[in-house]
């Protein structure tokens, strides 16, 4: 764990819904790499902000919890030490455009 922040990634994952369906289609998903913070909470954007998703982050700080004894032995004392952490605005509709061509197509 000594190596987190070099090591370590989180996802954003798009799973695309067929709605006839009723279920996710993975190949016509995909995810964004971002920082190894922790992602919380997750919107769809609707009416002007439809084609972006907000997602809220936490734990910055990167914590990983430590041995009990230690200073900030727990894991949610460590990730809270931040007033704030991020919020990630992603276009996710311009960002499937970045997707190879025969990615695209399944769309």
């Amino acid at each position: 764990m000594s190596e987190y922040a070099e090591k370590y990634r989180s996802y954003i994952t798009f799973w695309y819904f067929d709605r006839k369906a009723g279920r996710i289609i993975p190949e016509k998903s995909f995810a964004v790499e971002v920082p190894p913070y922790w992602q919380d909470l997750c919107d769809a954007g609707k009416l002007e902000s439809y084609g972006f998703a907000f997602c809220k982050s936490f734990n910055s700080e990167m914590a990983t919890g430590k041995p009990l004894g230690s200073p900030n032995p727990f894991f949610e004392v460590g990730a809270s030490q931040n007033d704030m952490d991020y919020l990630y605005i992603v276009n996710w509709k311009k960002l499937r455009r970045l997707l190879p061509e025969e990615e695209q197509k399944r769309w």
